[in-house]
């Protein structure tokens, strides 16, 4: 069944050619330097763990947000430090980020035995006639006993450009097909620990079928193996246009050299 993630489909949104290069041809390597997200990975490890481990105190959170950093560095194969100093930065901010986290779960009345976390979702999809699989993995799931359902996605970053409107509508539109009630969620949203925020959405149906057009779009796409990079190239690593936008050519005509591309 052909299968399509959020970051695949925005992937090939973004440009076909860096997702044939990524997910056809297996172009990404087997390791990589690990340094932009491994801090982000300890955070969301500590956050299930708190899940896990049905014990609500926040404050444990905050205590073991250092093994739990330190824990995520003996295990990559890879990290470029910056410099002499980027180890004990990225550290005080994993700690400053495990204390905002620990107030926001107090804020959103997060309390463990009440949640699931990393809950995979794949789910199989009719569109227009076609199924295919649109997967997702929730990081915080609540159903309250009145039916109702409601998510979280925890962001380890300071780049609001990732959190983006399209992510809760795709996990709001594949939870929905999951739990077979199209009327769930009732809401879903980012636990933001780098701005000290929650944001919290209600999700419409018109978001979902513009979505779902538009997913529809990228499968009969990939299906066609339509993957010409945008016009100029893109940003993205993948693409043969070395994500910079389109070299510059010099071209002869007539005696006459200019600058093409």
């Amino acid at each position: 069944m052909p299968y399509l993630s959020y970051t695949g489909f925005t992937k090939y949104e973004t440009c076909p050619q860096a997702y044939y290069q990524e997910y056809i041809l297996g172009q990404r390597p087997d390791i990589e330097d690990a340094r932009n997200f491994f801090t982000g990975n300890a955070l969301h490890k500590l956050l299930e763990d708190y899940i896990h481990n049905k014990d609500d105190d926040p404050q444990w959170i905050i205590d073991n947000a250092e093994p739990y950093w330190h824990e995520e560095v003996e295990v990559q194969p890879l990290i470029k430090w910056r410099n002499d100093d980027d180890a004990d930065e990225l550290l005080g901010k994993m700690i400053k980020w495990s204390k905002s986290l620990a107030g926001l779960v107090v804020e959103a009345k997060i309390k463990p035995e009440q949640w699931q976390t990393e809950l995979k979702i794949d789910s199989p999809v009719n569109l227009f006639g076609t199924t295919v699989k649109m997967g997702g993995r929730v990081d915080l799931l609540r159903k309250k006993e009145n039916g109702d359902v409601i998510f979280f996605d925890l962001k380890g970053s300071e780049n609001r450009s990732i959190m983006k409107l399209d992510q809760i509508v795709w996990y709001s539109t594949v939870l929905g097909v999951y739990l077979d009630d199209m009327t769930q969620p009732r809401a879903g949203g980012y636990i933001l620990p780098g701005f000290n925020e929650i944001k919290l959405y209600e999700v419409s149906d018109k978001n979902k079928m513009s979505l779902l057009r538009r997913v529809h779009k990228a499968f009969q796409g990939i299906k066609q193996q339509k993957w010409d990079a945008p016009i100029g190239g893109c940003k993205d690593f993948w693409c043969i246009v070395h994500g910079r936008g389109a070299q510059p050519t010099l071209e002869n005509k007539n005696g006459i050299i200019t600058l093409g591309g």
